[in-house]
Protein backbone atom coordinates (compact mmCIF):
# COMPACT_ATOMS: atom_id res chain seq x y z
CA UNK A 1 0.00 0.00 0.00
CA UNK A 2 2.20 2.80 -1.33
CA UNK A 3 0.65 6.28 -1.69
CA UNK A 4 1.13 7.75 -5.16
CA UNK A 5 1.08 11.52 -5.68
CA UNK A 6 -1.26 13.00 -8.27
CA UNK A 7 -2.75 16.30 -9.32
CA UNK A 8 -6.41 16.72 -9.98
CA UNK A 9 -7.30 17.54 -13.58
CA UNK A 10 -10.70 16.94 -15.11
CA UNK A 11 -10.59 16.88 -18.91
CA UNK A 12 -12.31 19.76 -20.72
CA UNK A 13 -14.58 17.36 -22.61
CA UNK A 14 -15.81 15.90 -19.31
CA UNK A 15 -16.73 19.37 -18.05
CA UNK A 16 -18.38 20.23 -21.38
CA UNK A 17 -20.41 17.02 -21.18
CA UNK A 18 -21.51 17.89 -17.65
CA UNK A 19 -22.64 21.37 -18.74
CA UNK A 20 -24.54 19.85 -21.66
CA UNK A 21 -26.29 17.30 -19.45
CA UNK A 22 -27.17 19.97 -16.88
CA UNK A 23 -28.75 21.94 -19.71
CA UNK A 24 -30.98 18.98 -20.59
CA UNK A 25 -32.48 18.46 -17.14
CA UNK A 26 -36.14 17.53 -17.33
CA UNK A 27 -37.71 19.26 -14.37
CA UNK A 28 -40.66 17.66 -12.60
CA UNK A 29 -43.77 19.53 -11.57
CA UNK A 30 -43.68 20.62 -7.97
CA UNK A 31 -46.70 20.18 -5.76
CA UNK A 32 -48.11 23.60 -4.86
CA UNK A 33 -46.68 24.81 -1.56
CA UNK A 34 -44.40 21.76 -1.18
CA UNK A 35 -41.18 23.76 -0.83
CA UNK A 36 -38.77 21.78 1.32
CA UNK A 37 -41.40 19.53 2.90
CA UNK A 38 -40.88 16.69 0.43
CA UNK A 39 -37.21 17.12 -0.38
CA UNK A 40 -35.35 19.97 -2.05
CA UNK A 41 -37.41 22.83 -3.42
CA UNK A 42 -37.60 22.93 -7.20
CA UNK A 43 -36.61 26.60 -7.30
CA UNK A 44 -33.48 25.87 -5.26
CA UNK A 45 -32.51 22.97 -7.53
CA UNK A 46 -32.98 25.10 -10.64
CA UNK A 47 -30.76 27.82 -9.15
CA UNK A 48 -28.15 25.25 -8.15
CA UNK A 49 -28.07 23.65 -11.61
CA UNK A 50 -27.81 27.08 -13.25
CA UNK A 51 -24.87 27.91 -10.95
CA UNK A 52 -23.07 24.66 -11.79
CA UNK A 53 -23.74 25.09 -15.50
CA UNK A 54 -23.00 28.80 -15.93
CA UNK A 55 -20.91 30.16 -13.08
CA UNK A 56 -19.01 27.45 -11.19
CA UNK A 57 -15.29 27.76 -11.88
CA UNK A 58 -14.03 24.19 -11.80
CA UNK A 59 -10.50 25.20 -12.85
CA UNK A 60 -10.21 27.58 -9.89
CA UNK A 61 -11.23 24.75 -7.56
CA UNK A 62 -8.69 22.42 -9.16
CA UNK A 63 -5.99 25.01 -8.53
CA UNK A 64 -7.07 25.37 -4.89
CA UNK A 65 -7.09 21.60 -4.35
CA UNK A 66 -3.77 21.12 -6.14
CA UNK A 67 -2.04 23.56 -3.78
CA UNK A 68 -2.05 20.64 -1.36
CA UNK A 69 -0.29 17.37 -1.97
CA UNK A 70 -2.79 14.78 -3.19
CA UNK A 71 -2.30 11.03 -3.08
CA UNK A 72 -4.01 7.86 -4.21
CA UNK A 73 -3.58 4.46 -2.64
CA UNK A 74 -4.84 1.02 -3.58
CA UNK A 75 -7.12 -0.29 -0.84
CA UNK A 76 -7.80 -3.94 -1.47
CA UNK A 77 -8.11 -3.53 -5.22
CA UNK A 78 -10.47 -0.58 -5.02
Amino acid sequence: MTPRPFQLHVAADVLADLRERLGRVRWPDEAPGAGWQHGTSLAYMKDLVAYWRERYDWRAQEMRLNRWRQFTVDLGGV
